[in-house]
């Protein structure tokens, strides 16, 4: 069982939460050849400037994903973190931790700039 990684900024509205939650699963799938039935569960998490709505409602409305289970949860509030922030979790069956492609995207990739981004 795999976790993949990820993480991706928006804007505190509804259409930006669901559009950039959808961009980052979506290239979850894409960068991991992911078969979809295999996605046990996504975890998001959000900075507590993001109030507009839960990431995981327009995934789990705009993506067929049968079996996952969603959660979403508020982001730890330290000191100087990274703001407008939405982070993942996603747990596939089947895959190999070391085969997993962590995917930050846009303003996220100073999160983790020595993993996967969108350059």
């Amino acid at each position: 069982m795999g976790a993949i990684r990820g993480a991706v900024c928006a804007e505190n509205t509804v259409g930006d939460i669901s559009d950039q939650s959808v961009r980052l699963i979506s290239e979850i799938i894409r960068a991991n050849a992911l078969q979809t039935e295999r996605i046990e569960a996504i975890i998001f998490t959000a900075t507590k400037d993001l109030t507009a709505c839960y990431p995981a409602t327009a995934v789990r409305t705009r993506l067929n994903l049968p079996n996952a289970a969603f959660m979403c949860c508020a982001e730890m509030d330290a000191d100087g973190a990274m703001p407008h922030c939405i982070r993942v979790c996603v747990v596939v069956s089947g895959l190999a931790q070391s085969d997993c492609k962590h995917c930050y995207l846009g303003k996220a990739q100073a999160l983790r700039p020595d993993l996967y981004s969108d350059r």
